[in-house]
């Protein structure tokens, strides 16, 4: 649960800072992103992934090129040290401050008024006159006056007091939100970028007015309107920390906290429902001999299966077929009898799986110099019956050329063929048998003669 609810937090802050400060095509690209990784985990893409491990990096360096100023800006807030208490302005403040607003706006006068939030505002801007005077209409409309000299900065509210005039805010980069606007209306946005204060933007060339806040830029209609935006930032910025903590903060951007936390509860069932690590030990698992050597063969294998112990998650073993694990040894250059160390590269471990212990840790392999002999064909019966005793069998041809081990070579004799049903067989008729290789035997260059038996009545001088 503490797992869910860090990661929660985690993916909230991540979905507000996209929806504030992102733009559109970014917030598509990291989705689609997202996306194709969570999709290449779940269908065991192992390219993708490879491609994802590889360019993680890249992605990373990337992101920090594209959101560069976002994130500068964001440890600019986290440096400034938290929040600062600020005064509420008074009703007849915003009212005179909303009368100004109107008269600007009516004579066509370019405004920035500055609404300070809890957050410190001093980081991101630059300049400014002292003033520390009470709002008043003729001093508002005295200072954005286009006579005066502080008339193209912004004026710094805090409560019912202009604390500065004249003052540089940052430009915002935002290009799609401030659209057709001008330098004043880029500057509120960028101030409302970095920080929690609002900010009344006055056009010169249209007589209209607009509020930055939260990253956006909101185009205001009438006076009423702009009043209901300043009672709503005085209300949510300007509080005590009493008044903050009885705020109602779970209801706040409600749904954006539900979809934060299924995200989060889907991460965890798709990446940590099966991560812990678990241990199953197969038996028996085959060992296999692989590039023996035409003129060698394999005589003894001790052991010839192991015991194997392997460790990951339960969604890695669902993947693992027990019948694919074996042990593959090369014997390319094995000679006569060795004893093998038996490794963990020698087994063909799936992806996600470890191998913990195996047993034994070697295995005896005796292996035998093939040598050829020449052997008679000679064909058995399954059965002596009267048939078979009346008969003489036959082969073509009656001499095989046989590779056997070289221990061996000098108790064989001949080599049979496979039995033969008396009753199958008649005088004169004649059957293609095969022949029965001997242990360890071999036929040169892997090619198995073709055998023919005759069946002949026997004669006295058979007899």
């Amino acid at each position: 649960m503490l797992d869910v609810c860090v990661v929660t937090a985690l993916v909230y802050s991540a979905l507000r800072w996209l929806r504030r400060r992102a733009s559109r095509a970014a917030a598509l690209c990291l989705l689609l992103i997202a996306t194709l990784y969570v999709s290449a985990h779940v269908l065991d893409m192992y390219l993708t992934l490879s491609a994802f491990r590889i360019g993680l990096t890249v992605i990373l360096l990337a992101l920090i090129v594209v959101f560069q100023q976002d994130i500068r800006r964001g440890f600019e807030q986290l440096s400034t040290g938290g929040f600062a208490d600020r005064s509420r302005a008074s009703s007849e403040t915003i009212d005179t401050l909303l009368e100004a607003v109107s008269l600007l706006a009516k004579e066509k006068i370019g405004a920035l008024l500055v609404m300070q939030g809890r957050q410190p505002i001093e980081p991101h801007v630059r300049g400014g006159v002292p003033v520390g005077g009470r709002i008043s209409i003729p001093l508002l409309h005295s200072i954005f006056h286009p006579a005066t000299q502080g008339h193209d900065g912004a004026v710094l509210i805090d409560g019912d007091v202009i604390e500065k005039l004249g003052v540089h805010l940052p430009l915002s980069t935002n290009l799609s939100e401030v659209g057709c606007s001008g330098t004043r209306h880029t500057a509120a946005l960028g101030l409302a970028e970095c920080c929690d204060a609002l900010v009344i933007v006055v056009s010169e060339e249209r007589g209209t007015f607009s509020v930055a806040e939260e990253s956006r830029l909101y185009a205001i209609e009438t006076v009423g309107e702009l009043k209901h935006k300043l009672d709503g930032f005085y209300g949510r910025r300007v509080q005590t920390p009493t008044e903050l903590a009885r705020r109602n903060w779970l209801t706040a951007n409600l749904g954006l906290k539900l979809l934060a936390a299924a995200m989060a509860c889907g991460l965890w069932f798709l990446f940590a429902y099966d991560a812990e690590t678990i241990r199953r030990t197969f038996h028996d698992v085959p060992i296999e001999l692989r590039n023996v050597p035409d003129s060698w063969v394999v005589r003894d294998t001790f052991p010839s299966v192991a015991q194997v112990t392997l460790s990951g998650s339960d969604r890695a073993f669902a993947r693992l077929n027990p019948a694919d694990l074996k042990a593959s040894i090369d014997l390319s250059s094995a000679r006569g009898s060795a004893d093998i160390p038996l490794t963990k590269e020698h087994f063909n471990v799936p992806t996600g799986l470890s191998l913990e212990h195996l047993d034994p840790s070697q295995v005896q392999v005796r292996t035998e110099r093939l040598v050829s002999v020449d052997l008679p064909v000679r064909p058995v019966f399954a059965a002596t019956t009267g048939v078979a005793r009346e008969l003489v069998a036959t082969s073509e041809p009656s001499i095989v050329r046989v590779l056997v081990p070289e221990s061996m070579r000098a108790s064989l004799n001949e080599i049979n063929t496979e039995p033969i049903e008396p009753s199958s067989v008649v005088a004169g008729s004649s059957l293609d048998r095969n022949l029965v290789l001997p242990p360890g035997a071999k036929w040169p260059d892997g090619r198995v003669p073709k055998v023919t038996v005759r069946f002949q009545p026997k004669t006295p001088s058979d007899s």
